[in-house]
């Protein structure tokens, strides 16, 4: 025989059910969220020398930055304001959980030093206590010191368009690295001059490839104004030289038409040296018959650099 079960038994699975999905949503929300909505959210690009913010006078800040593990990073409002300041750092760079935070370490402002246990996005907001809108004019300094590397340390040659117009690459992948780039865009590192050579060295992060293993890479190339065909090569110094010319540093090789993704496997030798070390990606439109090259000047296209970080086999 076929029982109905009771209305009001019904009503009340229905409204458990109801609350453990509410309860959850919420949770996810607060998960991901600041102590309190971001006014703005700002990307900054921490390096050896000490920047500040904008001042604000109202509002909750948020600043996203990419961080490198094993660097430390530096924030403080101390003397950029007469305010109660309260800093926080967040697992993501749009919130996230709080890794750490600090109130009146140089009272009443306030300061963060933390070390970056894993490369990723993360971001600081700034407040006055404890989580309430900005009321005077504050601003906030942030620094990164970071164990100099091979790919930040070797001066490496100079390789870069002669002009602005025509080929650009806007998007680069490689293991988990996926950087996208745009014909108005500038890159933050040194020597980075738009729409000729972009240094991504210091602001993304550097993916981790061990050594005998074939990594996945994609290279994008777009147009600022005319196209033609391009050749592009990447390559990657293994023996950390810095010069990009050693046994099988010339890992991909191809010729592309616009917009299209080049994709293929580039695998790291068993005996590439390990640490962190340079990529460069040499897009060359082909006038004149010009071939890219790992170092040098050219007419038309862009060079981007990157880090990469190589593990020993095993």
């Amino acid at each position: 025989m076929k029982k109905n079960l009771p209305k009001n038994l019904i009503k009340k699975t229905a409204l458990v059910a109801v609350f453990f999905i509410f309860a959850s949503i919420l949770n996810s929300l607060k998960a991901q969220a600041y102590c309190s909505p971001a006014t703005s959210n700002i990307q900054i690009f921490p390096t050896n020398v000490a920047q500040v913010t904008p001042v604000y006078n109202s509002g909750i800040r948020a600043f996203n930055f990419n961080a490198t593990a094993g660097c430390s990073y530096y924030f403080a409002t101390c003397g950029l304001t007469a305010a109660d300041t309260y800093l926080r750092l967040y697992s993501l760079g749009t919130g996230g959980t709080v890794l750490t935070f600090n109130d009146d370490g140089c009272i009443p402002q306030s300061f963060i030093t933390w070390l970056c246990p894993t490369s990723g996005v993360y971001s600081v907001l700034l407040t006055n206590w404890s989580c309430n809108p900005l009321t005077q004019n504050t601003s906030m300094t942030y620094s990164s010191t970071c164990v100099q590397t091979p790919c930040s340390a070797i001066a490496y040659g100079a390789s870069a368009a002669n002009y602005t117009f025509d080929e650009d690459i806007f998007n680069v992948t490689f293991g988990t690295l996926n950087n996208t780039s745009t014909c108005a865009s500038t890159a933050p590192g040194p020597g980075s001059l738009i729409n000729k050579y972009s240094n991504y060295t210091g602001s993304v992060a550097a993916p981790t490839a061990s050594a005998g293993i074939s990594y996945n890479y994609g290279v994008t190339i777009g147009t600022c104004n005319s196209y033609l065909d391009v050749n592009t090569k990447i390559y990657i110094d293994f023996n950390q030289d810095g010069l990009f010319t050693g046994a099988n540093e010339n890992v991909a090789s191809f010729s592309s038409t616009s917009n299209i993704a080049n994709v293929g496997n580039i695998l790291i030798p068993a005996g590439a040296t390990p640490g962190i070390t340079r990529m460069r990606v040499v897009s060359v439109e082909n006038w004149l018959s010009q071939l890219p090259s790992p170092t040098g000047a050219y007419d038309y296209g862009e060079t981007e650099d990157y880090c990469i970080n190589i593990a020993p086999a095993g």
